[in-house]
């Protein structure tokens, strides 16, 4: 599927009155610029386009529908927005009615597949699940969306990532098969009728918990590593302090060393002694004796060799009695009745082998003081450990009061990042503790309130006899949730080498690379770019993201080239024409420099060109140079098409 902007129209409102068409002949082109000065009205048409494609205008509330209102005549009572689209060369439209008096937007919908305009918003079957805000931000965004997909506080790049391969999708079917399951279950009378009920209410109380530690653990999560990347930047900022003084960095670096070699002798040492603990005649010298009289105690009874239950078996097949008496039925049943009182074969061996550890064990004189010297060396190695701390911490504290304040400062918000980050881990494993028997629908465990849910659902399936149908809903939302992850591992992994192969090629001077993606994009080897670097990274995620499916969006940007370099706006002007079918951008004069030729270049100048101003004594001379065919006058608003017009165009610099 293929959707385009093929332009818009606009009265009465905050932005210009104008009618931009971005049509050449059938299909609008690769890339239509909309260069409009600051003040002009551009945050107002991005909001009214989104709003158009989402239908979010008709629940906005009174004060957020009168600032559309014109500021240049106050008289104004109705405004009109009009985005026209083709969805797979269908055109379709959606007209925004706005009622400054009432404070209200309605909607009208034009389409041949609704047999002309009908009221409300009606978007085909077919686009209708991408018209949501969540995705809609994708393909029509500015700068403020680009820095959150980098920000570890924000969900922003795995939530696009989910959106645009739809994997939200699997979501819902683990969600309609559980409605599905409300719908399906009978409801039963008599004394059951309570116990069900009671059944559903804990049922509810454990979804409604469970959402709401899933939503905690997320948070903590993010903080979890928003605190990691503090820490590790607070460190090497530390690190870079000490570093300017040789002599303490030595001095440091030794006594590290020092505690690191202690504490690995120490972990050695409680390795050591906790194998020695384990051997119970090594902890209590009077258990040795003891083996030594049970083991004595089996030689003297000649246990196991003669009193094998093994050996009477056998003697009951042979034809006569060691004592030369025949053994006949009688004696062969007496026999192997009797055999039950002996030793099986099994425990003949489980004793021969007991006897030769004890054997082993109890011979070896200097056991008994093994464990005495290894809790003098565990002794020891603690109290090295403890000394190479306490060394350490001195020093550290000696390094605190030599260094100025800033170090001061870097080194106190390491301890307090350090000290929230061991508060946060601990909530973090409260919430991944395992299920007790003891625990009720309050419970903080995600694991214990899966269990405990569902053994509800089960139980009610029982009540109301919709066993088969709950345990088919079990397979199929397992089977969603475990696709999403392997699907979400896998997309995450093709994204971070699709994105670092072109990111190596626009970042030429200041190399960037993506190391992960876990809800926000990870850099590698730092925790944030510059605004260009951030801008570029952004570009190139969700061109790249976009362009792997099978249908095609318009990207839409608001300034897409202010904080850029010449050169990276440049290379971010190459490659967008490849990575998307509709480029429309929203620009500025000074932006202009490298960014245009370059996204002429890159279209094989497939480009529209459109200057949208205020007309007024200082702009009307600007017209004079224009041709009338070139031009649109609509009350105080001028449209110029054209590329001479759009590249001489200064009036953002005069203003």
């Amino acid at each position: 599927m293929r959707i385009t902007i093929d332009g818009w129209e606009s009265k009465g409102l905050r932005c210009p009155d104008v009618h931009v068409n971005l049509l050449s002949g059938e299909h609008p082109k690769k890339v239509s610029l909309i260069q409009m000065p600051n003040g002009t009205g551009k945050t107002t048409t991005l909001k009214l386009i989104r709003a158009s494609l989402t239908g979010a205008a008709q629940n906005w509330d009174r004060d957020s529908v009168i600032e559309l209102k014109s500021l240049r005549d106050d008289s104004i009572q109705h405004g009109q927005f009009i985005l026209k689209l083709s969805i797979d060369d269908k055109p379709l439209a959606f007209i925004s009615k706005i009622d400054f008096i009432e404070g209200k937007v309605r909607y009208e919908t034009s389409s041949p597949d609704l047999g002309g305009k009908v009221d409300g918003w009606n978007p085909p079957t077919s686009i209708k699940r991408f018209l949501d805000e969540k995705f809609v931000s994708l393909f029509i965004f500015d700068g403020e969306f680009a820095a959150n997909l980098l920000d570890s506080r924000k969900t922003k790049a795995t939530e696009a990532i989910e959106t645009l391969s739809q994997l939200d999708l699997l979501d819902e079917i683990a969600s309609e098969s559980e409605s599905l399951w409300d719908k399906e279950k009978k409801e039963v009378s008599g004394t059951s009728k309570p116990f069900l009920n009671q059944l559903k209410d804990r049922e509810q109380k454990l979804i409604d918990r469970l959402k709401k530690i899933e939503s905690i653990r997320e948070t903590l999560s993010a903080k979890d590593q928003e605190l990691q990347d503090q820490i590790n930047k607070l460190t090497n900022d530390i690190e870079e302090k000490i570093g300017q003084n040789r002599e303490i960095k030595e001095k440091r670096d030794r006594l590290i060393e020092d505690k690191n070699h202690k504490e690995m002798a120490l972990k050695q040492n409680v390795d050591i002694y906790m194998q020695e603990i384990r051997l119970p005649h090594k902890l209590f010298s009077g258990f040795k004796k003891h083996l030594i009289d049970f083991k004595s105690s089996l030689d003297k009874a000649k246990l196991p060799q003669k009193s094998s239950k093994q050996f009477f078996v056998e003697l009951s097949e042979d034809a006569s009695c060691i004592c030369g008496r025949p053994i006949g039925l009688n004696e062969k049943n007496a026999i192997l009745k009797n055999s039950e009182s002996y030793l099986s074969e099994e425990i003949s061996t489980v004793l021969n082998v007991l006897k030769e550890d004890i054997k082993e064990y109890t011979n070896n004189e200097e056991s008994n003081n093994d464990i005495a010297q290894s809790r003098k060396e565990l002794s020891d190695a603690y109290k090295d450990y403890h000394r190479a701390v306490t060394e350490f911490n001195k020093n550290e504290l000696k390094i605190n009061a030599l260094q100025d304040t800033a170090y001061q400062k870097l080194s106190k918000e390491n301890t307090d990042k350090q000290i929230e980050l061991k508060n946060n881990q601990a909530m973090l494993s409260q919430i991944d503790l395992p299920y007790k028997p003891t625990d009720d629908e309050s419970s903080n465990s995600i694991n214990s309130l899966e269990i405990q849910l569902r053994e509800t659902q089960n139980r009610i399936a029982e009540v109301t006899g919709t066993v088969d149908l709950r345990d088919r809903i079990n397979i199929l939302k397992s089977i969603a949730i475990n696709a999403k992850k392997i699907a979400k591992k896998e997309l995450h992994s093709q994204l971070i080498i699709e994105c670092n192969n072109r990111l190596s090629k626009v970042l030429v001077n200041s190399p960037l690379q993506i190391e992960d993606i876990d809800n926000h994009i990870k850099l590698k080897g730092q925790t944030a770019g510059s605004v260009g670097q951030t801008l570029a990274v952004a570009y190139i995620f969700l061109t790249v993201a976009l362009h792997r499916g099978s249908h095609q969006f318009p990207l839409v940007v608001d300034s897409p080239a202010g904080s850029l370099e010449e050169l990276v706006r440049s290379e971010i002007g190459k490659v967008i024409p490849e990575l998307c079918e509709q480029f429309i951008s929203f620009i500025i004069d000074t932006e202009k420099l490298g960014f245009v030729s370059a996204l002429e270049k890159g279209s094989k100048n497939s480009v529209t060109y459109n200057t949208i101003f205020r007309k007024n004594s200082m702009t009307e001379e600007l017209l004079k140079t224009v041709d009338s065919s070139n031009y649109e006058v609509t009350g105080d608003s001028v449209l110029v098409n054209g590329k001479v017009f759009f590249d001489e165009f200064t009036l953002a610099k005069e203003l």
